[in-house]
This record gives C-alpha cells, sequence and structure tokens, in this order.
C-alpha cells in the first residue's frame, strides 16, 4: 500500500471509490445549499449553542450517519466515522457552530444568482455543511478509513467564547492525532499560521460628581484617556506581527457629569506569543501609570482615588504547524492534484489555534466558493465552484486517516 504523501494522493486519485465521493461531492451542492439556509436561520450566538444550533446539529450528524453522536456541556456536536484500525487513533474535522451575531438579530436569505446573503451565511455554516457533504460522500462511495474520523460542530469559537469548545474537545479526546478545522472561504485557504489574541475590558472607577463644582476630585474618564492614548502610542513590531485595537469605549451619564465610571475593551494580537505576552505586559503598565498619574494630578483630602480593573476574557495562543509538517506537505500534495493553488498567505485565529498549541499537527482549509461581509450584517456567500474545497479536504481527511486496503494513514509519520 501506498505510505508517502505524494505516492498517497496519487494512489487515492487513481482509486475507484474516491473517483465516486469526488464526483458526489460535486453534485451534493444543492443539498449543501438548502442545509447552509436551514443553519443561518437557526440562532447560534456563541454560549448559546445548546438552545438551538447544538440540536439542530446532532440531529444532522446522525441523519448522515456519523456513529456515536453526542453533546457535551459545552454544545460541541460529534460522531465517528468507523476506522479498520479502531479508535486509538483518530483525525478530526470540523467546524464551528457559533456566530457573532447576537439573539433577535433579523435573519432572512437574499439570493441573487450564486449569491446568498445572509448573517452567518458563510462564517460557519459553509464549513458545517460541507462537513455534512462530506460524511454523504464518505457513505455513498463507501469510504472506510484506517484510523476513525471524528466530525464535529464546536462550540465557542466566535466572540467571548475563547475557542472553549475546541479546548474541551481536546481535553475529552486524547486520541486525537490531527485535526482539519474548515473555516473562512476560498477553496484554495490553507492556514497554517495561528494568530494569539488577548482580550482585556478595563474597567476605571472614581468618586463622580458635578463636571464645575466637583471639578478638581480624580477623573475616571481622564484616566481611562490617558492610558488609551498610551496604549495607542505603543511601538509595535512589524515582524512578528503584532497589534492593538482600542475596540469598545462606554461609560458616564451626561457631559455635564463626571463619570463614576469608564470602560473599554482592548484587543492584542500577535503571530507570536512572546510579543504577545510583551504587548500585554505594557499595556498593563501604561493603564497602571496613567491611574496613578490621574490621582496624583488631583489628588484631595478625603476624596476617593480612580481605580482600575482588569478583567482578561480572552487568551488564544499563538502557534502554529510548520510548513514542511506531514499534514501542511499533504494539503499542497492534494491541492496539487485538484489542480487548485495552496495559499498559506492567510493568518487568523481560528479553532486550529488549540491543537497546534498542543503540539498536534492542524490546519483550517476554507469551505469554498467566496465570502464577503463577514461578521456583517451584508454577509454574502458566492457559491460558485464551492464544492471543490469539499473535494480538497477529503482527500487532505483520507491521505491522513488512510484508506481501508489502499493506503496506509499518514498521521504519525515524520
Amino acid at each position: 500500500m501506498a505510505a508517502g504523501i505524494q505516492d498517497s494522493i496519487k494512489t487515492l486519485m487513481a482509486s475507484k471509490k474516491i473517483k465516486a465521493a469526488l464526483d458526489f461531492l460535486r453534485s451534493d451542492h444543492e443539498q449543501r445549499v438548502a442545509q447552509m439556509k436551514e443553519i443561518a436561520l437557526t440562532f447560534g450566538e456563541t454560549g448559546k449553542e445548546p438552545l438551538a444550533r447544538s440540536p439542530m446539529y446532532h440531529k444532522m450528524l446522525v441523519r448522515e450517519g456519523a456513529k456515536e453522536c453526542r453533546t457535551d456541556s459545552l454544545g460541541n456536536v460529534s460522531g465517528y466515522v468507523y476506522g479498520s484500525g479502531g479508535k486509538d487513533v483518530t483525525v478530526l474535522f470540523e467546524a464551528h457552530l457559533d456566530t457573532v451575531f447576537p439573539e433577535g438579530t433579523p435573519l432572512a436569505i437574499r439570493e441573487e444568482g450564486s449569491r446568498l446573503f445572509c448573517p452567518g451565511i458563510g462564517d460557519d455554516a459553509g464549513g458545517l455543511t460541507l462537513n455534512l457533504s462530506l460524511l454523504r460522500a464518505i457513505r455513498h462511495a463507501e469510504l472506510v478509513p484506517v484510523t476513525a474520523l471524528m466530525v464535529a460542530g464546536t462550540a465557542c469559537e466566535e466572540a467571548t467564547g475563547n475557542f472553549n469548545g475546541m479546548r474541551k474537545l481536546f481535553d475529552d479526546n486524547p486520541a486525537i492525532a490531527a485535526s482539519v478545522s474548515i473555516d473562512g472561504g476560498g477553496n484554495e485557504r490553507v492556514c497554517h499560521r495561528g494568530v494569539g489574541t488577548k482580550r482585556t475590558e478595563f474597567i476605571f472607577r472614581g468618586p463622580g460628581g458635578h463636571s464645575w463644582s466637583n471639578y478638581g476630585i480624580p477623573m475616571c474618564m481622564h484616566a481611562m484617556c490617558r492610558a488609551m492614548s498610551a496604549v495607542a502610542a505603543i511601538d509595535l513590531p512589524s515582524d512578528p506581527k503584532t497589534t492593538v485595537n482600542i475596540g469598545v469605549v462606554s461609560g458616564g451619564d451626561s457631559a455635564g457629569a463626571i463619570a463614576a465610571e469608564a470602560r473599554v475593551h482592548v484587543d492584542m494580537r500577535s503571530l507570536e506569543q512572546a510579543a504577545m505576552d510583551a504587548l500585554e505586559k505594557e499595556v498593563f503598565s501604561r493603564v497602571q501609570t496613567a491611574v496613578a498619574m490621574e490621582n496624583r494630578l488631583r489628588n484631595q483630602p478625603g476624596v476617593a482615588n480612580v481605580s482600575v480593573e482588569a478583567n482578561s476574557y480572552a487568551d488564544i495562543p499563538a502557534a502554529f504547524t510548520p510548513e514542511n509538517s506531514v499534514i501542511v506537505r499533504t494539503v499542497f500534495a492534494a491541492s496539487k492534484a485538484l489542480k487548485l493553488e495552496a495559499d498559506t498567505s492567510q493568518t487568523a485565529s481560528t479553532n486550529a489555534n488549540i491543537p497546534m498549541s498542543r503540539g498536534i499537527p492542524a490546519v483550517t482549509l476554507g469551505y469554498g466558493g467566496v465570502s464577503t461581509g463577514v461578521h456583517s450584517l451584508g454577509e454574502c456567500w458566492d457559491s460558485a465552484d464551492a464544492y471543490r474545497a469539499a473535494q480538497k479536504a477529503l482527500l487532505v481527511i483520507f491521505a491522513l486517516a488512510g484508506l481501508d486496503g489502499v493506503t496506509e494513514p499518514l498521521v504519525g509519520k515524520p
């Protein structure tokens, strides 16, 4: 049986069963689009997946033939495609269930030719339905992997989710030896460098009062402005790319009142963990310096000083899978066999950050077509040729897991 990457891809492409599965994926377009609409029209706010999306996707996995389907306490939904070699080693393919849109967001599908408009129509209904299409192709072509496959819809990827769904999935399933996430538009996407993200809400508090008669007391809004001005002035490295964003600011009740509270959310990102940790330390230092300056300038006997509370709510590790790793080279080989480019230019925070940070080979592939306006009410997905992304994913997954009687698993090979 074929064992090397190039030999495995070549042998798989020559397999009648793989050919049947690839042909099926092209013909499955209408079914996939119908499921995308169903998912996009189903409420999916981060942290509330168990209310609607998790039970819906659980039923979908069962219907498409996944085995041992279960939903965990966070709302992760998972099932298996049994392998001839058992479940001691598994290859995961997953997409996230949640969206950035809160409950009550108007959800309606508008179609213009091959384009679909709806919040969440691509991200990540595209990934969820690609994986369902893979299950149908596997069943249609009677494909049996060597190592078991786990398919999952994961919770808590967006917003304040902190990738907690993916963390739990890997905590609970130590047999996962390789991971393929499906997230983001395009047929050629290969993301193997995960951007690290830290997010903190700073809450500044002070005595508050009248803007005229109490002027001169420590002012929390002024402290926040000093702090954010200092944060915005941080000299950031370009290599590794590192960013800071002051994303949300709130506080105060009136222009004529000294605010008693002011809040700001700060987003920090980098391609390298050390740079992100250094940035976080510098941001915290400048915030404390700004508070101390405000209290020193406006200190009054018997009047409370300004204080600041820091609540960190996202800590996503920066991580990467080397370009010369088996999983990335497998994606390159599969792309070439299907006459697709392999675009590694994109870096992002995706669920793949979690396995990569734990030393488990992982990549994120696109769900096909063209996505625009992601995370906006005008989100659009153009479905043209989207089946090609599904074909690539199938080829990658079966190269990693092996096809019974045809190829050996690449997972675990150096």
